[in-house]
């Protein structure tokens, strides 16, 4: 009897501990509306444009990789660098998220196949199904041994296939660097 109770612990603990181990995978590889921001973010900080196009989904990233400017990113680079200093870095926090309406989101997804149409992820047979866009503001931090500032950026984020990508749309920040 007492070998049984020690093997039903035993079974419990690695049961427990295989559990853990699953749920802190699933957590920490959770694909969420903070991706696309995370690498627009990582790319200003990093001074690395090639971040950027990993923020958007395939439909259109081959159209935003050839928009960006990279004179224009070194120059807001340069921009941030003279007014916070050259060791500045960029931090959020998000402070408002809201989803669009259906009748919203069925709009960009066509707006979405017409204007990419002619693209090779379209034209190569892919498809798209927004799950949903959302309108995210976010409280945006400079840092730098100058300075520090604050301010709110808007940013729209599309759900789709469960993962999270910036919206082919301009939004205030992106658009000194990426000619939309």
């Amino acid at each position: 009897m007492k070998k049984k109770k020690c093997l039903l612990v035993i079974v419990l603990i690695l049961v427990c501990v295989i559990t853990s181990i699953c749920a802190n995978f699933f957590i920490n590889n959770k694909n969420d509306e903070k991706i696309p921001l995370n690498h627009l973010i990582n790319a200003i900080n990093n001074r690395d444009v090639s971040e950027i196009p990993k923020a958007f989904h395939e439909y259109c990233s081959l159209s935003v990789e050839q928009n960006i400017s990279e004179e224009k990113f070194e120059n807001y680079i340069n921009g941030i660098s003279e007014d916070f200093g050259g060791d500045f870095q960029i931090s959020y926090k998000i402070i408002h998220m809201s989803s669009m309406s259906k009748e919203d989101i069925e709009m960009y997804e066509d707006n979405a196949r017409n204007i990419y149409s002619n693209y090779p992820y379209f034209s190569n047979g892919g498809t798209i199904k927004f799950d949903n866009i959302y309108n995210i503001t976010t409280e945006m931090t400079i840092k730098g041994k100058y300075q520090e500032g604050k301010g709110n950026v808007e940013f729209t984020v599309v759900k789709i296939d469960n993962k999270y990508y910036f919206l082919h749309i301009p939004n205030q920040m992106m658009s000194v660097f990426i000619d939309y």
